[in-house]
């Protein structure tokens, strides 16, 4: 007591500077005597750092753990103490609230029955999980009941690598989920096989069946399934196109888009429903015979987390062929039959390989396609008689006032000399962040994404909507290299283009201006489609209360990349004749007319390589 008194009286006061205490607390000879002073000193945790490492005891240093609350001041503090002892290492877990910190400790720790002490006093799931794994497969087993989530136990059960621990397992567990993931996991299909009278649940025992290795034993168990949805589950799970096939009924349907062959494309099918987990859970549908890096090509089912009981399937690459639209047709149909739908909260987003787009011009060009007609693509995208989705408004936000803005203030300039990379990192910038109706700022793949469309099953609708984002890619290319032509040659259709492409920037009404963009986009034969669907839904829009119309509450602005190219108004009235009687004299005028225009900036941009 003589000796606390001491040290009390002759610490320096609070008045000093921090730094003369923890000198003094150094100075003093035992660990006891600092972790006395620690107590009344009145530091902040930084300066006790330095205090706790310099004891002698690592039991004593544990002890002081709980003077602080900053983890990562925890943390120094436990690395400067280099061979613990696994019982040290639990007393740690016991003493601090890190969850981060705990599980870093306890999954150092060697022995397993101490680290299963450890796992009760970790909070999360995912944290117990992540101890579970270091264990031994006889371990993971018993541990498993700590896992309440089914997705942590799939994982658990995944790492264990005895097939006799499995085998022994599968009698000793009472819990048919567990059970069925057990099974699923294992290598040999007949001892799954032998093991199915386990299970008393349908549906368990079509996704053990899912995961047998060959596509005839699954037809042969497939007698004893009698509901449909676990029936096209196992169906999802076959790596046979034409078994699949003969499984499903598809209908008939084009064997093309009608796109640029060159031209990929991707799509993300979003879908809400009971079956979604089991969806999920097979990962991998409908393998194709082309090889990508050396491994088959398969569509992916994913989590989204913006869905409620939901799955999301991404397609691979694909391009304008018979087997990528019939593949289209696959995957909704056996989504269909698996019970799932399309929900308010699932988008059909569509993704366009960049790739096609060569130059700074054809990116103006899309801009001002999309920018100028964004309202009217938010009706078109949608099926006939579905108005836009209400998380547009948050997934989907309009794009053109973000566009505008970055034009007018001079920050997107296709006029200065960056280089396409540049130019497409300005329009990125200028995005700022990717829940836009077009999205660039795919960072892994060189995509253009599409938001606008409401999430959809119905396979024909995805086909329209390709072929609608498509065109537009498409289309914005071909207007590039009539600019940057070199010849002076224009072609009707050329000219055509042309004027169609700048009448999208002029203040005329929405009706008018779906028809210049359909006519811009399509052959005569596919406008109906998208003209029906601008009617039928605009319709349905006018009719909704405001507070139901996401497009009242969406801004939308007109875009302009470059005054100069839309010099052709010039000759707008003389264009606006041709949809009458086009004759050749005014044909030859229009030619006439823009072969000066194209040959006078020639001689302004003084053999710059602009037209």
């Amino acid at each position: 007591m003589d000796r606390e008194l001491e040290i009390i009286k002759e610490m320096p006061g609070l008045e000093s500077k921090p730094e003369e205490r923890v000198k003094y607390i150094m100075a003093l000879s035992t660990d006891d005597e600092k972790i006395f002073a620690i107590r009344f000193s009145n530091l902040k945790e930084e300066y006790l750092v330095e205090i706790v490492n310099s004891l002698s005891s690592y039991d004593k240093r544990i002890e002081c753990l709980k003077y602080f609350e900053d983890a990562s001041i925890q943390k120094r503090i436990i690395k400067a103490m280099s061979g613990l002892s696994d019982e040290q290492k639990l007393r740690i877990v016991k003493m601090i609230d890190s969850e981060i910190l705990k599980r870093e400790i306890a999954t150092s720790i060697n022995s397993d029955d101490i680290k299963m002490e450890c796992i009760p006093l970790v909070k999360t799931q995912r944290g117990k999980k992540l101890i579970i794994l270091t264990l031994s497969d006889e371990n993971k087993i018993k541990q498993l009941g700590k896992l309440e989530f089914v997705l942590e136990r799939k994982k658990v059960i995944n790492s264990i690598k005895d097939e006799e621990v499995k085998r022994k397992a599968v009698h000793l567990i009472d819990d048919e989920r567990t059970i069925t993931m057990l099974l699923i996991s294992m290598q040999d299909d007949s001892e799954k096989e032998k093991n199915l009278l386990l299970l008393k649940n349908e549906r368990n025992i079509a996704r053990v069946i899912s995961s047998f290795t060959f596509d005839d034993d699954k037809i042969r168990l497939l007698a004893q399934i009698e509901d449909e949805r676990n029936k096209a589950l196992i169906c999802m799970s076959m790596q046979e196109r034409e078994k699949i096939k003969s499984m499903l009924q598809i209908a008939p349907h084009a064997d093309e888009i009608r796109i640029d062959k060159n031209i990929t494309y991707g799509i993300e099918i979003e879908s809400e429903g009971d079956f979604y987990q089991f969806v999920m859970e097979l990962e991998y549908l409908l393998p194709r015979s082309e090889q990508l890096a050396g491994k088959i090509d398969f569509w992916k089912a994913e989590q989204d987390a913006s869905l409620i009981r939901g799955v999301e399937v991404v397609s691979p690459v694909l391009t304008d062929n018979a087997k990528s639209i019939e593949d289209i047709y696959i995957i909704c149909s056996l989504l269909q039959k698996a019970g799932l739908k399309a929900s308010e909260r699932c988008g059909g987003h569509i993704h366009i390989g960049a790739d096609h787009l060569k130059s700074k011009e054809a990116y103006a060009n899309l801009l001002e396609i999309c920018g100028n007609t964004e309202e009217i693509l938010f009706k078109i995208s949608n099926e006939k008689g579905y108005v836009p989705r209400g998380d547009v408004l948050e997934t989907a936000k309009s794009i053109s006032p973000k566009i505008n803005r970055a034009v007018k203030e001079g920050f997107l300039d296709i006029s200065d000399d960056t280089d396409l990379n540049e130019f497409i990192e300005q329009i990125k910038d200028a995005q700022e962040e990717r829940r836009y109706s077009i999205n660039f700022k795919k960072e892994t793949q060189r995509t253009i994404e599409f938001r606008t469309p409401n999430g959809t099953i119905n396979p024909q609708t995805w086909v329209d909507n390709i072929r609608l984002f498509g065109r537009i890619v498409e289309i914005s290319e071909r207007l590039a290299e009539i600019e940057n032509s070199k010849s002076l040659s224009v072609s009707e259709e050329d000219i055509r283009l042309l004027y169609l492409r700048d009448r999208l920037t002029k203040d005329i009404p929405e009706e008018e201006k779906a028809e210049m963009l359909c006519r811009l986009l399509f052959k005569q034969d596919e406008r109906e489609i998208y003209m029906e669907r601008y009617r039928v839904n605009s319709e349905l829009i006018s009719e909704l209360p405001r507070e139901e119309d996401v497009l009242k509450r969406l801004k939308f602005d007109s875009v302009v990349i470059d005054e100069r190219k839309h010099v052709l108004g010039e000759f707008a009235e003389i264009a606006a004749g041709e949809e009458r009687d086009n004759p050749k004299s005014r044909l030859e005028a229009m030619r006439e007319t823009l072969n000066g225009i194209i040959a006078e900036q020639k001689r302004k941009m003084e053999g710059r390589e602009r037209w």
